[in-house]
């Protein structure tokens, strides 16, 4: 089976603020502006990507450590 994706140039007007936002909503995904709107043409919510920050403090837990009884005051 074939396919042949055909890209087009999409022009539109934004207010200053429409555009502002675009920007900041993207970045803060992790996509480009292209990307972003295309997501949300095929009906999806992107998320925003975790700052560095958070991964610093992530470890992964041992399974063992999952199930392990929590002890209580």
């Amino acid at each position: 089976m074939s396919t042949n994706y055909k890209k087009v140039r999409l022009k539109i007007r934004l207010t200053v603020e429409e555009k502002t936002k675009l920007e900041y909503d993207a970045a803060l995904c992790g996509l480009t502006q292209s990307e972003y709107l295309r997501q949300i043409c095929l009906g999806k919510r992107p998320r925003p990507k975790q700052p560095p920050e958070f991964w610093e403090d992530y470890r992964p837990r041992s399974r063992q450590e999952q199930w392990a009884p929590q002890a209580k005051d």
